[in-house]
C-alpha cells in the first residue's frame, strides 16, 4: 500500500503483522479500508453499529 508524503513521494506502508482496528467497517469507506489493510497483511479487528451488516461484511471479507 502506498501514501503520498510530503513532496509527492510514496511511502509504502508495510502491514504484515500489524493489527487494525476499523470502525464502521461494515460499508462504505471503513470497508474499504478494512479490506484493503486486510490485502495487505494487516490483521483486522472489525466495528460497526449494525451486527447484522458486519458478520456479512467479515464473512465477504
Amino acid at each position: 500500500m502506498a501514501a503520498r508524503g510530503s513532496g509527492g513521494r510514496a511511502i509504502v506502508m508495510r502491514l504484515a503483522g500489524k493489527t487494525a482496528l476499523v470502525t464502521g467497517a461494515a460499508t462504505g469507506l471503513g470497508r474499504a479500508i478494512a479490506e484493503e489493510f486486510a490485502a495487505h497483511g494487516a490483521a483486522i479487528i472489525l466495528s460497526d453499529r449494525d451486527a447484522d451488516r458486519l458478520r456479512r461484511a467479515a464473512d465477504e471479507m
